[in-house]
């Protein structure tokens, strides 16, 4: 009944505002218009909603659609980045390799390949001798002819030839003969020298000799402006920089080294004689530029003889060396003398004269490093002798004490004397005179003595 009225109402409202407005229809024509418009109206109003609701879905559709593109637009404008970063990268990688490969061919460049002080490679030596246009001539029956490679004269003004003595207790000129003198085209330059007497003079614009020799020669070398004879020295090829900053560097530290003195002091492993030509510190001191200030003494050791290692620790002439090594060997076994404790002071002990010769080094030389090397072994000191590992312990336990640095080569050192004949014809034997396992020879000390010692003495140096 309300809905009614309500309804009613409404429609003399609607009535009213439609006369109003100019409507001119009677009051039913108005009446059927209503009742139309009421019968239809809740369906339009569902088909407007529907409208709103479409419209609203299209609205949030086109709204993903838009975020949905912008994150497209990000993510194609951050893969864009990301491929340029690549491509500077793989620019950047390649400019990298370029640069490396540069820098491998000027350190190519900055190396080169030296011969020693020997220049005659006796391994590139061929059988038979030379002819006077350069050929080579088999040797005849009974012939022991040698001749020479080519062998680089350039830097020289004279040439010198030498060979062990037949009676192997020294050295002698080597006979050079049908010697020829060639240009940088290794052409023949002038007539054959039939015997090259040394020294032999080295003309202008010679670039290399080459001449023959007979193969009884035992060790035999040539040297470049030489006028005497001197020790032998295997031939060897050395790499050295020659330019770039590599150069400088290793320049700077060989000038730094090159005013640094050695006091080598010990016994007959450290004296210079016939048991070694070249012994360890003569190979050292070539490879770091170093002097060297020799205090070896035969048949001496810290306790052994009126001039044992005290006494020239004491009275080293301390202007004329920057560091000091003590390298003796197992002389001190005839001392007649207990090895003693670590502690022992005095001469009655060995301990005891170890530490007096440690004492007077620093008694005037309070700021110069000091090193102890224990002996190599002996033939008949192997490192499994009971007293060889007394003395050598005594060494290092001294140096640890006192915090001195220290190489062990009795344990160390590699050397075997007592390996049977053939190694002592070896590594012992010097100018065909064969020692009995005490003394190296100079390929003992290059290949045993040398690389150990070398970089004990870099380790000493490092803060001078």
């Amino acid at each position: 009944m309300a809905g009614e009225i309500v309804k009613d109402l409404g429609k003399v409202t609607a009535y009213a505002y439609a006369k109003a407005a100019g409507y001119t229809g009677t009051e039913e024509q108005f009446q059927q218009v209503f009742d139309e418009f009421t019968r239809n109206a809740p369906g339009l109003l569902e088909r407007l909603d529907d409208a709103v609701a479409d419209a609203e879905a299209a609205q949030t559709a086109a709204e993903t659609a838009v975020t949905n593109a912008n994150t497209a637009k990000n993510a194609a404008e951050a893969a864009q980045a990301a491929a340029q970063q690549t491509a500077q990268d793989m620019d950047d990688s390649v400019q990298q390799i370029t640069t490396n490969k540069n820098d491998i061919s000027d350190l190519k460049e900055s190396i080169t390949t030296v011969i020693g002080k020997n220049k005659l490679n006796t391994d590139a030596a061929v059988d038979g001798y030379l002819n006077s246009n350069g050929t080579i001539h088999a040797n005849p029956s009974g012939g022991d002819w040698k001749t020479t490679d080519f062998i680089d004269v350039s830097e020289a003004t004279t040439i010198y030839g030498s060979a062990l003595n037949a009676n192997g207790t020294g050295r002698t000129k080597l006979g050079m003969f049908f010697l020829l003198n060639y240009n940088n085209e290794k052409e023949v330059v002038g007539s054959q020298i039939a015997n090259a007497n040394s020294p032999y003079t080295i003309a202008e614009g010679i670039k290399y000799v080459r001449f023959s020799y007979h193969s009884n020669n035992l060790f035999p070398m040539l040297t470049l402006n030489e006028n005497e004879l001197t020790p032998y020295e295997p031939y060897e090829l050395y790499t050295r920089f020659v330019s770039s900053d590599y150069a400088l560097k290793s320049e700077c530290l060989l000038n730094k080294l090159s005013q640094l003195k050695w006091c080598v002091l010990g016994d007959s492993l450290t004296e210079k004689n016939s048991k070694a030509e070249t012994a360890y510190y003569d190979y050292i001191a070539k490879d770091l530029n170093l002097s060297v200030y020799n205090l070896g003494v035969s048949g001496t050791g810290y306790a052994r003889s009126d001039n044992k290692f005290s006494n020239r620790t004491l009275h080293a002439d301390n202007a004329k060396f920057d560091f000091m090594t003590i390298f003796g060997s197992f002389n001190d076994a005839g001392a007649g003398i207990p090895i003693g404790t670590p502690t022992d002071s005095g001469n009655s002990t060995i301990c005891g004269c170890i530490n007096v010769a440690i004492d007077n080094f620093y008694t005037g030389k309070p700021f110069k490093p000091l090193g102890l090397i224990t002996p190599c072994p002996w033939k008949t000191i192997p490192p499994d002798n009971e007293w060889g590992n007394q003395y050598a312990d005594a060494i290092i336990s001294i140096a640890k004490k006192r915090g001195i640095p220290y190489l062990d080569l009795f344990r160390s050192s590699g050397i075997r004397p007592w390996a049977g004949e053939s190694y002592l014809a070896k590594f012992y034997t010097e100018n065909g005179v064969t020692d009995d396992g005490v003394h190296p020879n100079s390929l003992g000390h290059k290949m045993f003595l040398y690389p150990q010692i070398k970089q004990f003495v870099l380790s000493l140096i490092q803060g001078i």
